[in-house]
């Protein structure tokens, strides 16, 4: 049990804020690619790649607000 609590709080302090921290490109990535392959899929016609072309865009919005979030709580407990 002591080594599970001491594996925890090396996770909770060191890998969450990095990962916090990387949401923010891999969000604009993610909404960059969704709308080149929503583009592709509106031009080609196929309505089962728009659907999900929308639904990418709509989980790239909330990685991107989630990284934003992180950004903001990480300045928040620096400042």
């Amino acid at each position: 049990m002591p080594f599970g609590l001491l594996l925890l709080g090396f996770v909770v302090e060191v890998l969450l804020p990095l990962a916090l921290l990387v949401w923010v490109p891999l969000g604009v990535a993610g909404l960059y690619f969704s709308k080149r392959g929503l583009t592709l899929a509106v031009s080609s016609g196929d309505q089962e790649k728009q659907d999900v072309g929308y639904a990418n865009l709509l989980l790239g919005a909330i990685v991107l607000g989630l990284g934003l979030l992180g950004w903001a709580l990480a300045y928040v407990m620096t400042a």
